[in-house]
């Protein structure tokens, strides 16, 4: 019981603090918490009802900034997350400690993925925009085949889901130990530096997927896409830090 009046109370503060205002042609100003825009059609939570404002009878929107915001530092939260990925081979996940300080290490050998994940809620669907900053450094090992399909990542995988759980778009940030992947996946970005201390993005949603986007899943992704044996994707990884919003916006 204590629970459920806690989650009503931080209902009814989301809908004080982080209303929007729409201010109509006929003159009307109405103030409400803006939950879904589809084809020119806004879903807006007033405190005891749901109205549909059409986008043409509109003036200007004012629209907080701050929605949502997500910290995790890996050591202490990462049962919070979910291990996923085929499996196959050497998967390990363990705190690893590197130059004196401690990582939550992601390592894979053999052929398949080892993946540490978890969804977000996007409250603006497509327009949310996202402030994203991590702790990251990976290792991919060279091998000896001449094969260019014989290769390794690791690194930041994002992918955008409809609220069936189908995906709408993705996009990830990788290292790699040769360029066949990134010249056959455009969606596949190369990192370089060993190390990123915080490793940022700055995006809105709409970038990389369509109106029909509801959430997205953070993949921190390990991958071999062969059993050779000298083929190794690790991924050191600490201080997860995620905000969801939508910025300030007038139309």
């Amino acid at each position: 019981m204590k629970k459920f009046l806690f989650l009503f109370f931080v209902f009814v503060l989301s809908l004080l603090v982080f209303s929007e205002k729409f201010y109509l042609l006929n003159g009307k100003v109405i103030e409400g918490k803006l939950v879904h825009y589809y084809n020119g059609i806004y879903d807006v939570q007033l405190k005891d009802s749901l109205i549909q404002l059409n986008e043409k009878d509109i003036v200007k929107i004012i629209i907080p900034k701050h929605i949502e915001k997500y910290v995790y530092p890996f050591i202490e939260k990462s049962n919070e997350w979910k291990i996923g990925g085929r499996r196959q081979g050497g998967s390990l996940i363990y705190v690893d400690t590197v130059d004196g300080k401690k990582w939550l290490r992601i390592h894979k050998d053999g052929f398949s993925e080892n993946n540490l994940y978890k969804d977000f809620k996007l409250p603006y669907g497509n327009r949310t925009h996202v402030n994203l900053s991590v702790d990251m450094m990976g290792f991919t090992s060279s091998t000896k085949s001449t094969d260019e399909k014989e290769y390794s990542l690791a690194g930041l995988l994002i992918v955008f889901m409809d609220k069936d759980g189908y995906e709408v778009g993705k996009t990830s940030y990788v290292w790699g130990n040769n360029s066949y992947p990134f010249e056959k996946h455009k969606w596949i970005n190369r990192l370089y530096a060993t190390m990123y201390t915080p490793f940022e993005l700055n995006f809105d949603v709409s970038k990389f997927a369509n109106e029909k986007a509801d959430k997205m899943r953070i993949v921190f992704w390990t991958y071999c896409s062969s059993n050779k044996k000298d083929l190794v994707a690790d991924l050191w990884i600490k201080n997860f830090n995620l905000i969801l919003s939508y910025p300030t916006f007038e139309k």
